[in-house]
Parts: structure tokens; C-alpha cells; sequence
């Protein structure tokens, strides 16, 4: 999937500045790529990307 330079560098500073994982920066790419204007302000994204992670770091400490 091309990317435009614009989004390419942001989600290259979420990756670094957040340390998001590359399924969680995909995800954002699809539903920032398709979308003229985005309807959430990064805050909230990276809020709600921070609150999957926890999400996901719960359930694999339940399967252990």
C-alpha cells in the first residue's frame, strides 16, 4: 500500500515517539489513507492505540 509522504512520516513518528507496533501504525494507515479529513485528532488515536496495547497485555498475561 502506498503511503504519501505526509502520512509515511507521522505514523514513522508514532513508531519511534510511542514505540506503536507496525499492526497498530497499519491499521492507522488504512483508516487515515482513505479518509480526506480525519474525524479523530491524533491525541486521540494514539489514546485509544495506547488503550488496545493495554488491552492486549492483559489478555496475554491471562493466557499465561
Amino acid at each position: 500500500m502506498p503511503l504519501s509522504s505526509g502520512l509515511a512520516k507521522s505514523l514513522a513518528y508514532l513508531r519511534k515517539r510511542y514505540r506503536v507496533s507496525e499492526r497498530d501504525l497499519v491499521a492507522l494507515a488504512n483508516k487515515l489513507e482513505f479518509q480526506e479529513e480525519p474525524e479523530e485528532s491524533w491525541e486521540e488515536i494514539v489514546q485509544r492505540t495506547f488503550k488496545m496495547r493495554k488491552n492486549r497485555a492483559k489478555i496475554r498475561k491471562m493466557d499465561k
